[in-house]
């Protein structure tokens, strides 16, 4: 019944099926559905011959310090300003315009986000 839904709703869960889980595993859930949808297959990842590529069309060293450095400050707001605004927001439902207009104010804590990206230390669960 309606009744019963919406006391559910507000003790902060949600039916699936026939399986109750709390709002704060419901996360966990979606997150674990797609991984498994768009993830890569069991047994189904491409290994390739160390030989594969002649040593002129491999990356240098330098080329490879360069592409696995933590991300700069400048280069994030670069890419950040770059984007155009009015488009649509992204899962976390907070257009480009707010993190462009409040870049002073919300810089340390995207910088953190990248910080953790880049050490892969980002939690997405």
């Amino acid at each position: 019944s309606l009744s019963l839904w919406i006391f559910a709703f507000h003790l902060g869960y949600m039916a699936l099926g026939k399986m109750w889980i709390s709002s704060s595993d419901l996360l966990k859930h979606a997150t674990k559905f797609y991984k498994d949808l768009f993830g890569p297959a069991s047994g189904n990842l491409c290994k390739l011959k160390e030989d594969m590529w002649e040593s002129n069309e491999k990356l240098t060293d330098i080329d490879n310090f360069i592409l696995t450095r933590p991300f700069s400050e400048t280069e994030i707001k670069n890419a950040l300003f770059s984007m155009k605004p009015n488009k649509a927001p992204g899962p976390d439902n907070i257009p480009i315009e707010f993190f462009q207009h409040c870049w002073e104010i919300v810089k340390s804590e995207v910088m953190l986000l990248f910080e953790w990206f880049h050490d892969n230390k980002l939690d997405v669960q």
